[in-house]
């Protein structure tokens, strides 16, 4: 993802956008199909923290999931992924 196509949109819509490309493992990709659909995105203290809910032909779909990430100098210095 190239980041100068974020550019114009807020702080809060960088990271969501970030967030999101990380989750484009091609390895899961090609094994499943899946949608991830948002559901909030808020702020705790340092932390961003990116809800959503994952549809897919996987065990166990759906997930709720929390993305909790810290940035530092513009990029993800801390990614905590809890279902």
């Amino acid at each position: 993802m190239a980041l100068n196509r974020l550019a114009g949109h807020s702080a809060e819509g960088k990271r969501f956008f970030l967030v999101l490309h990380l989750l484009n493992v091609r390895s899961t990709v090609e094994k499943y199909q899946f949608t991830l659909t948002p559901t909030s995105l808020s702020q705790e203290g340092s932390e961003t923290i990116l809800t959503a809910k994952l549809f897919g032909d996987f065990p166990g779909s759906p997930l709720s999931m929390r993305f909790h990430f810290v940035l530092h100098e513009g990029k993800i210095s801390k990614l905590d992924i809890r279902g």
